[in-house]
């Protein structure tokens, strides 16, 4: 069997998928790598509120990341990328920002529009996943898509904080429940630029207070609303 197989960003993330109970295998991890991959050049906020610049092709990563997207120990993780680097398929350059990998030949796994081997429909994806990017803003503030923006942003603060893969998937799960998108959107990005360290008390409390207000903006403006404050 040959032929492309075009995978939107996030296609995780679907609801009608049960939580993973097991770790990845290595070409699970290798497709999370490209899936988590810049395909433009542009810059990232990292664990400790630095800007770190990427190219296409690169990924920010942290072992402790990687442990916890995968559910490996950090040793298998030093193991893998140690591999991957031996068989020129990625480069990894470390600094105190954390890690940058280099997805060698990156354009040889997604090529560009313009390139002849894509269908219709994989340059359609790539059309659409860059309307959703062009609406983040330099700094990382998650893109107007505002459920792929819930699950990726609350599930990074989560595992941060302490909590599984499979818990902060519940717990956002149960947020969105309670919860409109819009406010728990809102909620998450001031968790985010307050530096909560425990956000599963803090959230909760945020969001009721967000829910008493008589008044709340669309998602689409809410989110466009905080992208112009950021830009001022």
């Amino acid at each position: 069997m040959s032929g492309w197989l075009a995978l939107h960003r996030g296609w995780r993330d679907c609801e009608a998928f049960e939580p993973r109970r097991d770790s990845m295998a290595d070409e699970d991890a290798w497709l999370w790598m490209l899936e988590h991959t810049a395909w433009k050049p542009m810059r990232r906020t990292g664990g400790q509120g630095q800007v770190v610049s990427l190219e296409r092709g690169q990924l920010h990563v942290s072992d402790r990341g990687l442990s916890t997207a995968f559910q490996w120990d950090k040793k298998r993780v030093r193991r893998f990328l140690e591999r991957l680097e031996a068989h020129s398929m990625i480069r990894v350059h470390r600094d105190q920002s954390g890690t940058i990998l280099s997805i060698c030949n990156y354009d040889k796994y997604q090529q560009n529009q313009e390139a002849s081997g894509p269908a219709k429909d994989q340059q359609r994806t790539t059309q659409e996943q860059g309307k959703q990017d062009s609406a983040s803003n330099e700094a990382g503030v998650p893109p107007v898509d505002t459920v792929k923006a819930i699950w990726e942003l609350g599930v990074t603060l989560l595992t941060a904080s302490g909590q599984t893969d499979r818990a902060a998937r519940s717990i956002v799960g149960r947020w969105r429940k309670d919860h409109t998108d819009a406010r728990v959107l809102e909620a998450l990005l001031d968790c985010q630029a307050r530096r909560i360290s425990n956000p599963v008390e803090w959230m909760p409390r945020r969001l009721a207070a967000s829910a008493s207000r008589q008044s709340e903006a669309g998602a689409g403006d809410l989110v466009a609303h905080i992208l112009k404050r950021k830009a001022a």
